[in-house]
Order: structure tokens, then sequence, then C-alpha cells
């Protein structure tokens, strides 16, 4: 979601390498033909969906201060679910623990799509971000985890981390179409 800046100079937020990887990942796969390319981003006031070059930028969710009230109500959950369908996307790739993740995989499976996940550090394998989360988000990336199609790790190490913590094992093959 904080990847825009890379997209849109003019847009002065910071990011993280999760997002610079994202944003390079987004770009390398427009640069062939037979990929559509849309990017679900957070919203900075900018337009519903912007194009730069071959990917098309979708506004998504805002920033919202954690409390109680932004946890019970929908409206972000809405404007996540409202991206998704703008995008059309026969997958769905998200990275870094968040609550999230379980969000999108529900919203991918409704839609009947496929779900990767990719790992941006060790807390996304090993129950850090559980432990440090709480109960409701911790066991929402875990659903996303462990119902994703296929997580996509950085290293052996967390390869090892995911299948004895998560169980997670991907598939030999992974098709990457909706009729599949």
């Amino acid at each position: 979601l904080g990847s825009y800046t890379l997209f849109n100079r003019k847009c002065k937020q910071t990011f993280g390498g999760a997002e610079v990887q994202m944003y390079l990942l987004a770009n390398e796969l427009s640069k062939h033909k037979d990929y559509e390319v849309s990017f679900i981003v957070r919203d900075f006031n900018q337009m519903p969906i912007e194009h730069y070059g071959r990917v098309k930028v979708i506004r998504g969710m805002k920033e919202e201060k954690r409390s109680w009230l932004n946890r019970i109500l929908p409206k972000n959950k809405v404007r996540l679910l409202s991206a998704m369908l703008k995008s059309d996307a026969n997958v769905y790739i998200q990275r870094s623990a968040s609550g999230g993740t379980g969000l999108i995989r529900i919203f991918s499976w409704t839609l009947g799509r496929k779900f990767i996940y990719m790992t941006a550090h060790e807390i996304d394998c090993e129950g850090t971000f559980e432990r440090q989360n709480g109960l409701f988000l911790g066991k929402l990336f875990q659903l996303g985890i462990r119902k994703s199609d296929a997580v996509i790790t950085q290293s052996n190490d967390q390869k090892r981390l995911m299948k004895e913590y998560h169980n997670k094992d991907n598939p030999k093959k992974l098709s990457l179409n909706n009729t599949d």
C-alpha cells in the first residue's frame, strides 16, 4: 500500500524495502505483453485509477489511526475489496505481515482467484507477528499464510521456519490462471 511514492514522485511519503521490491516486481511483470499488472496503493488523495507505463495503479485504503472504532468499522475493508474488484486480477500478491494478509486471502478466495504471500522478514515466518499483534490480527495473518496458494520466502531459513511454524510448504507447481 505504501508504494505510491515510487510511481508518483510528487508524493512525499516514506517507503521501505518491501515497497521497492513490489514496485520493481510490478514493473518487471508489466514488460511482458501477456500480463496486465494492477497495483493497489494507499489513498493519498490521488485519482481512483492512474497509469504508470503499463502498470494500473488503483487507489485503495486510507491510512487510519489505530483505534477500536477503526477495527470494527469495515470502511477500509470495503475500500480494499473495491480496489481488488477494480484490478480484476487472476492472482493477488501481498507482502509483509499484517491482518490484511488474511483479508486479502478471504477476498481473493471469494473472487475465485489465487493468492501469493511474499515474506519480508523472519517475523512473517515464526510467530513473532502474531505474538506482537494480538489474537485477532495474529489469527487473521495466520489464515492468510496457511490458506495461501503459495508463499515466496527470501531465504532457505525463512522457508524452513514457514514449514515449521505455519506448516506451509509450496506446491511443486502453481498454475496462475483462474480456471485451475
